[in-house]
């Protein structure tokens, strides 16, 4: 077992041993049955997956994942949560990424999870596979590897160390003032780092973590009304629900809320209904939140990411005339690098370039502005597709749009969009009303109308996807 992990789990055991760990309505696990199942669980994975560090992790149910982690951790081997709506192609990727052609599932025995030759071991079956542990083992200081989402394109694996997640954890708990005593809620899909830290949350403290039966808002909202954690994360769509559905009560700490845009108008709205709303920006491979607005600080910058954390450094890479250029982060929760790229992506002085654009105001607040990848230059034009998309979505005839570049001879790059219309409305009355927002360079040559833009569950556009599906 890793030193830091053995560390907190001996911690937990000494400290309160039956302290409920793991709470749900699938049923509830003290830190010593915890202990206790994770270890003889751990048998069974390291001979199973004796060739192999890594154990992908294929779960529907949110508790059962989480034990599936520790045992994997007492196994001395590397989880890798596996999203549980991705297409057989992607998980077969990943698994050749990996080197493996095994994963542990609870999914039911009649999905064809990918291609033949690969082994799906079912979760409720691994009991009773007969084991005996092994006395050598390589522990890796890797905690888990998060496949980025792809949006735009292959996803890569990020291996994330006990040691980032650490401080992850020692960088929050004084903007949300944390103890053991307060609980968290498991509110964000695992594959993503900001469902998976919370887990590492939980345990760092020595505190309960409630998990729902699936990630729905619904469910989401109705673990938070039987429990009442003291803090949890959410995206946008899960805080506009929970403010119209749920009250404030008295052990609510925090309100973690990012995974995209959050509009200070929200953020306003939930803090005004006495919501304690934290505004967090992140990635993958900043190890989940960098900076955060808190509620005393939003009045002074509403719409902006916040100030960093405690240890983490932000420094703008190349700044334009503006002061807009790259935001570059520092701090010891930050990853060097990607699975089996053979190096590191950090620069001499450290910093991680976060492929956003944006710019830090004279009171130290960050603002993004957008991704690097959402410029183009076309015809000798910058233009800024989130510009595109943002007039596009101001139209009520739309619903949902995005904007793409698509390589061209003419134009070297050819702005074209996906719209999803809400109204009847042909081509040239849609270009006629972004005429009257936008320069002519900016009005998309191409538009296509559909039903669905392809997006990650976080509901970030699959840029890959979306120019092979509309612009082939």
């Amino acid at each position: 077992m890793n030193n830091l992990l053995k560390q907190k789990i001996d911690q937990a055991l000494k400290t309160e041993p039956q302290k409920k760990a793991l709470v749900s309505a699938s049923g509830n696990l003290t830190w010593e049955e915890l202990y206790f199942i994770a270890e003889k669980n751990s048998a069974v994975i390291q001979n199973v997956f004796d060739s192999s560090e890594y154990v992908p992790l294929l779960f529907l149910n949110p508790f059962q994942f989480t034990l599936a982690v520790y045992s994997v951790w007492f196994a001395g081997k590397i989880p890798v949560p596996l999203n549980p709506t991705a297409g057989k192609e992607e998980l077969t990727n990943i698994l050749g990424k990996l080197k493996t052609g095994k994963i542990i599932s609870d999914f039911p025995d009649d999905r064809e999870l990918f291609s033949d030759g690969n082994e799906a071991i079912p979760w409720d079956k691994l009991k009773e596979i007969k084991a005996e542990k092994s006395t050598v083992n390589s522990f890796s200081n890797t905690a888990v590897v998060i496949f980025t989402s792809g949006s735009t394109g292959v996803p890569k694996g990020v291996p994330i160390s006990f040691s980032n997640l650490e401080a992850n954890v020692n960088s929050i708990l004084h903007t949300a003032k944390l103890t053991e005593a307060d609980s968290w809620l498991a509110s964000l899909p695992f594959f993503h780092i900001g469902g998976f830290a919370i887990i590492w949350r939980a345990l760092a403290l020595g505190s309960t973590l409630f998990l729902p039966d699936s990630f729905s808002s619904k469910e989401i909202i109705k673990t938070l009304k039987k429990f009442r954690p003291s803090v949890f994360s959410v995206v946008s769509t899960t805080l506009i629900e929970l403010i119209d559905s749920v009250s404030p009560y008295e052990n609510l700490k925090a309100i973690f809320a990012g995974g995209g845009p959050v509009k200070g108008e929200l953020m306003k709205s939930a803090i005004d209904k006495g919501f304690p709303v934290f505004k967090v920006y992140g990635s993958t491979e900043t190890v989940s939140m960098v900076t955060v607005l808190t509620p005393d600080d939003f009045s002074f910058a509403p719409e902006s990411a916040g100030k960093p954390f405690d240890g983490i450094a932000i420094k703008i890479e190349n700044p334009d005339a503006d002061g807009v250029g790259e935001v570059c982060v520092k701090g010891r929760q930050i990853t060097s690098g990607y699975l089996n790229d053979g190096g590191s992506s950090l620069t001499e002085d450290g910093f991680r370039g976060t492929g956003d654009l944006g710019y830090i105001s004279k009171e130290g607040f960050l603002y993004i502005v957008g991704r690097k990848a959402e410029f183009i230059i076309s015809g000798g034009e910058n233009i800024n597709l989130n510009k595109i998309k943002k007039a596009l979505l101001e139209l009520d005839e739309v619903q949902d749009a995005e904007a793409v570049g698509i390589p061209d001879r003419k134009w070297g790059e050819m702005l074209c969009a996906v719209v999803v219309p809400t109204a009847k409305i042909n081509l040239d009355e849609l270009k006629n009303a972004l005429g009257k927002k936008l320069a002519k360079f900016e009005i998309p040559k191409k538009i296509i109308f559909t039903n669905e833009i392809p997006r990650t569950p976080l509901g970030k556009p699959k840029q890959a996807e979306i120019k092979k599906l509309f612009f082939k």
